[in-house]
């Protein structure tokens, strides 16, 4: 269990199984999950209501995890990111500096949901103690 606090997380996912996967699990760790099947549907969910962490592949159609977590964070720059990707060259080198700032964090596939939770866990942390500082 994360908390009793039910963060809520956007998951943007192509793969139908992935993202089911993803969301029957944090939804049983006790996150308020919504799904979005590539980052123009999630930034839309995200407008819609603001999650307090987002899970997105980088692999994408329509704007990839890249496009979408440069977006997110033009609206929101502090919310935390965790990106899933199998080829860690993907990555946006400026996302990856992001992780020393603990807004950022990023998983390879396929991903053990242990390291999902744990890195949820540490970024909505320091989160909160960034807030309350």
């Amino acid at each position: 269990m994360l908390s009793t606090l039910s963060p809520h997380v956007l998951i943007a996912e192509d793969d139908s199984f992935a993202a089911m996967a993803l969301k029957e699990f944090l939804c049983w760790s006790g996150c308020r999950v919504t799904v979005a099947h590539d980052g123009l549907q999630a930034l839309a969910a995200y407008r819609k209501e603001a999650a307090d962490i987002v899970v997105t592949d980088v692999m994408m159609p329509r704007l990839d995890g890249n496009g979408l977590i440069r977006e997110l964070w033009a609206v929101n720059p502090d919310l935390p990111v965790v990106a899933i990707t199998g080829d860690v060259t993907r990555l946006n080198p400026e996302h990856l500096q992001c992780a020393t700032s603990h807004r950022f964090a990023s998983l390879t596939k396929p991903v053990k949901p242990g390291q999902l939770i744990e890195s949820i866990r540490f970024l909505l942390t320091n989160k909160q103690e960034l807030q309350s500082a």
